[in-house]
């Protein structure tokens, strides 16, 4: 909450923001014993998230600041080792979450596109697993060869038609527990599967219907 507040301050060029630990250190409010602990947490909390992100201030002047007003609004003060403490605590809390914030997406839409390109992870891998050979035809079209469960047949399969594309939206309906994978994360995983067969995948030829293949060491054929 005091960060949705101070981002709508800064939006708007309100002065609380600005003003907000010399009001901290200049109340006359005293702080008396019984609360003190738990109010100092507050406070430190306050100012490391309002201050420690900007870079207007240090890390040791807003400790400064931190002491100064142990030492004006307590009712006793607090001892320096207690006080140390507590500015400890609070900055190592401060840094972890600040380290949270960048590792985790900062809005909807790059949550989207990590799960996006989380599920072309899957599906690349759920196809490598489950297809028999990827391979590039003779004009370099890649394609692949797979085996279809209802009947336990061969096909192959261009990798652009709609019908692979078909068949990993099935491999992750079956393998991720009745999941539904969206179309871009199938392109996704499509463009890595292409990419990989295009330069690691060996060549074989290709024909339509009908295929005649000489025998090795000798003149007879095999029609396919």
């Amino acid at each position: 909450m005091i960060q949705h507040i101070d981002n709508v301050c800064r939006k708007y060029g309100i002065e609380y923001l600005d003003k907000h630990y010399e009001s901290l250190l200049d109340s006359e409010s005293k702080i008396y014993q019984g609360i003190r602990h738990t109010s100092l947490i507050r406070i430190a909390n306050s100012i490391l998230f309002r201050y420690g992100g900007n870079g207007s201030k240090p890390e040791r002047e807003l400790k400064t600041i931190f002491v100064r007003i142990n030492s004006k609004r307590c009712e006793p003060p607090l001892q320096t080792e207690e006080i140390d403490s507590i500015w400890n605590d609070a900055f190592t809390y401060y840094t972890r979450k600040k380290e949270q914030e960048k590792k985790a997406p900062k809005n909807e839409d790059d949550q989207q596109q990590q799960q996006q390109q989380s599920n072309a992870d899957i599906l690349v891998q759920l196809a490598t697993d489950n297809t028999e050979l990827f391979f590039n035809d003779q004009y370099g079209t890649a394609f692949a060869l797979v085996t279809i469960n209802t009947d336990r047949h061969r096909e192959v399969i261009r990798l652009e038609s709609d019908k692979f594309r078909r068949y990993l939206s099935k491999l992750f309906y079956d393998n991720q527990e009745g999941r539904v994978v969206n179309s871009e994360a199938i392109g996704n995983a499509i463009h890595v599967l292409q990419a990989q067969t295009e330069y690691d995948g060996q060549t074989i030829p290709l024909s339509l219907r009908v295929a005649c293949k000489k025998e090795e060491g000798g003149n007879d054929s095999t029609i396919y």
